[in-house]
């Protein structure tokens, strides 16, 4: 089964709010397929077909791996999995592993972060600190706000040594820069981060520096926070 993720904001198939929360795919290419996240662990599901249910979960736990309840839209529950355990730290505690935010997602992110409970971040260990791999504009959008805590949780993707690998290589890139919390970030037009941010990506993915594995650029295609980490595919937010 063919199950592709929406990316951007303006699609008439699909509602705002989903479109925002990056709930919104496409099956064989014809078929849509929501998911609408309602609490820290549960989102609603619509899709013509839930016997595919599974397979749709599968998909959307690649970017959403906290999310273990789902429900559909009248909330019968459908679907359950053992919780993942979440804690709360300071946000200025976690390193970057980018440089930059991109306006427009940041403009999205903005529409459905108002607490803590909005905020829940996969992280690895690197040496004392622990790392964002996936959602520095949630991040930051909370700490626009005032929120000063966030949830996370230890992804299951650093398991993979080489996923590993090139997440500590991109957090020591961006401590050499003076990038060493979400506040050192700064805000640039999707233009420029398109053209700044995935090139300077790609560069080092095609040069990996000595002890960080070689990961062909192609191959990227598949690793959920992988990608987002690197915006190569512009995953997550």
């Amino acid at each position: 089964m063919q199950i592709k993720r929406i990316e951007g904001y303006s699609n008439h198939t699909f509602k705002r709010d989903i479109l925002r929360q990056r709930g919104a795919f496409m099956v064989e290419g014809r078929y849509p397929c929501s998911f609408k996240i309602i609490s820290p662990n549960s989102a609603t599901v619509s899709y013509h077909d839930m016997s595919a249910l599974p397979e749709l979960i599968k998909k959307f736990r690649y970017y959403a791996e906290h999310i273990t309840n789902f429900y559909d839209e009248n909330m019968h529950l459908l679907y359950s999995l053992p919780p993942v355990l979440k804690r709360k730290t300071d946000i200025l505690s976690l390193a970057p592993t980018q440089f930059f935010i991109d306006w427009e997602k940041l403009d999205a992110v903005k529409s459905f972060v108002s607490s803590s409970e909005d905020v829940i971040i996969p992280v690895a260990h690197w040496g004392d600190r622990l790392i964002i791999l996936d959602g520095h504009t949630r991040l930051y959008a909370a700490h626009g706000l005032g929120i000063k805590e966030a949830y996370i949780f230890e992804s299951s993707d650093a398991a993979d040594q080489s996923y590993l690998a090139i997440a500590h290589r991109f957090a020591s890139l961006a401590d050499e820069r003076g990038i060493n919390s979400i506040a050192d970030m700064k805000v640039i037009s999707h233009s420029d981060y398109v053209l700044r941010w995935h090139s300077f990506c790609k560069s080092v993915l095609e040069k990996p520096s000595q002890g960080t594995p070689s990961v062909a650029y192609a191959s990227l295609d598949g690793r959920s926070r992988l990608c987002s980490l690197l915006h190569l595919m512009d995953e997550g937010s």
